[in-house]
């Protein structure tokens, strides 16, 4: 019975994932309700497999194994297809690239419980003997085989999109789909436990340690960390009293660029900002959203020097960036700097204020040269 430990502990695993996914009371993003599809499947799968195995041990109804089976053999492929589906939340292609690549899953889907229906009769997927005892048919090494490349497919999905991912996902992405993909091969091999829900369980867990909590503190838009995630990070700054610096960023003009061009540009210009602040500082900055199209970076244990030189490069990437997008606009930004320093007394409010005065000093000064430069000489 070691199969009834292993399905509990998917189980109850799978329970608490689903109860720290919605833990926060706001809308579910697309990647968690994909990632709620998956567990709440993996869930129903897990029990249906007890139910199988129940059935085919001596004491226990025939019509458990038979119920069982019929519903992992006709739902376990649609773990892929969700599977898919999720990627698809952090891939940056269209809708209909997207599609394209999930219907060779979708079809096998169909195929397969298609073939299920046939095989009550025929026994091709598997067939049970007068004593009630399951016995693998005729087609199930074809539909393992088919499964398994099922998901090598959903791996290549990833590699071959990589560059279309977030480079801070891409490895997570890519080694997660390992963990489900070994337990099917052992499914195959060995038969006695629920391998295959197990190693999807494991991957699920994988994804809400380094995906799912994480998303719920970055925004949707951008990918940059939301103000849920920069209110926190800089109240632990300030409580741990480490030396860090903050660049407050403000997209000029972005209220113009929404109304010449349209929404869907003025969500270009902020997530082509987000680019550019992923070009210029290091992977242990913390880069957030603080609202409408103003953006936060942290920068710990920065001296003055190493932030001028940080400030310099973002410069001259944005003045890159401008000569080499095409765009009818360009992007320009104002901004406010701090550094804090441990030993005084200013506490995260007064100093978020400070940053921000800075800020909005700095767009103001940058709005005056604007207007001398554009207002006409007059000659005496």
């Amino acid at each position: 019975m070691g199969w009834l430990a292993l399905n509990g502990y998917s189980f109850v695993s799978l329970v608490v994932l689903l109860l720290l996914n919605h833990r926060y009371h706001e809308p579910l993003s697309d990647r968690r309700r994909s990632f709620t599809a998956m567990a709440v499947l993996l869930m129903a799968l897990t029990v249906a497999d007890s139910f199988a195995r129940l059935g085919s041990t001596p004491g226990y109804p025939i019509l458990f194994a038979e119920v069982g089976n019929f519903l992992t053999y006709g739902f376990d492929p649609l773990i892929i297809l969700l599977w898919m589906h999720y990627l698809g939340n952090w891939i940056e292609i269209s809708e209909a690239q997207k599609k394209r690549w999930m219907f060779p899953v979708l079809l096998f889907v169909i195929l397969n419980f298609l073939i299920l229906l046939l095989s009550q009769v025929t026994g091709w997927y598997y067939w049970f003997d007068t004593q009630g005892r399951y016995h693998r048919g005729p087609g199930f090494g074809i539909r393992a085989v088919i499964f398994i490349g099922s998901m090598v497919y959903s791996e290549l999905y990833v590699l071959l999109h990589r560059r279309r991912i977030s480079s801070q996902y891409v490895r997570t992405l890519v080694v997660i789909s390992l963990i489900p993909l070994f337990g099917g091969i052992l499914q195959v091999l060995v038969y006695g436990y629920a391998l295959e829900y197990a190693g999807a369980t494991i991957s699920l867990v994988v994804i809400y340690i380094f995906l799912q909590d994480r998303d719920v503190n970055v925004d949707y838009l951008t990918g940059a960390f939301n103000r849920r995630k920069l209110d926190f990070t800089l109240q632990e700054l300030v409580r741990e009293r480490k030396r860090f610096a903050e660049i407050m960023i403000d997209l000029d003009h972005f209220k113009r660029i929404n109304d010449t061009y349209g929404h869907a540009a003025g969500d270009a210009a902020l997530q082509d900002t987000m680019r550019i602040l992923l070009r210029c500082f290091p992977k242990n900055a913390l880069i957030a959203r603080y609202g409408g199209d103003e953006f936060c970076v942290f920068l710990p244990s920065m001296t003055s020097a190493e932030l001028d030189g940080k400030l310099l490069l973002l410069d001259v990437t944005v003045a890159d960036f401008n000569a080499e997008s095409g765009l009818e606009y360009a992007l320009t930004f104002s901004i406010g700097v701090g550094v804090y320093d441990p030993d005084s007394a200013m506490s995260a409010e007064a100093f978020q204020k400070m940053v921000d005065g800075r800020l909005y000093q700095n767009k103001q000064e940058r709005m005056m040269v604007r207007e001398d430069i554009s207002r006409p000489m007059h000659l005496a």
